[in-house]
């Protein structure tokens, strides 16, 4: 199993092995996350004997393909990494480059891989396997499809994709070629999702990096051809440890530290889908008329932001908070405060205030008035 990483301006092509890393150009505009990448740097890795591979995963419009597409010079490029169906059977009729399907965002059936297979034919060397399959799966499909797989093993996992330029509304100064932010659900009390804007729409990734290394011998007996990390984002101690972890691939305890984000494993064990209808059918969070209020955010010991829904909270009432996971805590509002934190003694429906901070009751938790014969 090989190493597939990006270069990049600091990737120093001195501390890699050929037998084991594989490269990856990322560029404008056909990349969706482009590097910082000097012409040079890609002559001398190909002169080096490294392979390396396109990424051509943004998805273009009709003027802006046949643009790109119409003076077509990938020198020094083995394979094509593409995403787009057009794009796909474009190489097919137009190119020579092996093609490697980016199938990262759906494909979770064998036979609509083999419908590819069928389109592409002897062009189609690869696919990039969506890492919402199961280890069991990737190991199934290693095995009767026929075709070199890869699989993210530790980067940032993309959750969220618009063409649409989802930041720029809310940006009061000049416009930027790049926008980045964090933002949170609205559907559940998660938080810290790290956005991104560019020219080719706007991405949300999960809080934590997908990170499967630490399970480097499954990986490896999964039947998998390559394994692909993206520490673009990491310090260049990081992305030391990268290298020295694809040398020997045995401890990553020291990587782990030094990573910018905690890491998880998705899919990789089981697959969670089924774990999602708990969450959809689960009557906590589901809107009712005995709901009167809905907590909007905290802090820890001291208060509750909440803004009210039904008629109005007031000093004395007694109420349960109905965490999303379904646990009730029970409170008093001994005291209560409006949205300029003054004492007030009720907030009226749809005014947001304060009321004390009751524990274990997240973003998102709903209030209810608590029955008569409850206790405090």
């Amino acid at each position: 199993m090989i190493a597939r990483i990006y270069l990049t301006n600091q990737t120093d092509l001195s501390q890699l092995d050929t037998s084991l890393v594989e490269l990856i150009i990322a560029r404008k505009p056909f990349s969706r996350n482009p590097s910082e990448l000097e012409e040079s740097l890609i002559k001398e890795a190909y002169a080096r004997g490294f392979k390396l591979h396109l990424e051509w995963d943004a998805l273009m419009e009709e003027p802006r393909f046949r643009s790109f597409t119409h003076n077509w010079s990938t020198d020094f490029i083995s394979s094509v990494r593409v995403k787009d169906a057009g794009a796909a059977l474009w190489l097919r009729d137009h190119t020579t480059q092996d093609i490697w399907l980016h199938l990262e965002a759906g494909h979770h059936n064998q036979w609509a891989v083999e419908s590819w297979k069928q389109r592409l034919g002897e062009r189609l060397k690869g696919i990039i396997l969506s890492n919402e399959l199961p280890q069991k799966t990737i190991q199934i499909w290693s095995d009767v499809l026929k075709l070199q797989t890869e699989l993210l093993a530790l980067g940032p996992l993309l959750l969220f994709h618009s063409p649409r330029k989802l930041l720029s509304p809310l940006h009061q100064n000049d416009l930027q070629v790049e926008l980045q932010a964090i933002g949170a659900s609205v559907e559940s009390p998660h938080k810290g999702f790290p956005l991104l804007e560019n020219e080719h729409g706007t991405f949300m990734f999960h809080p934590k990096d997908l990170a499967l290394i630490d399970r480097f011998e499954e990986l490896a007996s999964s039947g998998l051809s390559f394994y692909r990390i993206d520490d673009r984002l990491e310090s260049m101690t990081a992305q030391k440890m990268v290298r020295q972890f694809i040398r020997s691939p045995q401890d990553c305890h020291a990587l782990k530290s030094e990573w910018s984000k905690e890491w998880m494993r998705g899919y990789w064990n089981i697959n969670k889908s089924d774990v999602l209808f708990d969450k959809l059918t689960n009557p906590h969070l589901q809107k009712s008329p005995d709901i009167i209020a809905e907590v909007i955010d905290g802090k820890k010991s001291f208060w509750l932001a909440v803004k009210v829904l039904g008629k109005k909270l007031s000093v004395g009432q007694e109420i349960e908070v109905v965490s999303p996971l379904g646990k009730i805590k029970r409170a008093k509002l001994v005291w209560m405060k409006n949205s300029n934190f003054q004492d007030c003694e009720s907030i009226d429906s749809q005014e947001i205030g304060f009321i004390p901070w009751v524990s274990g009751t997240p973003t998102k938790s709903v209030i209810r008035s608590a029955p008569e014969h409850s206790s405090f």
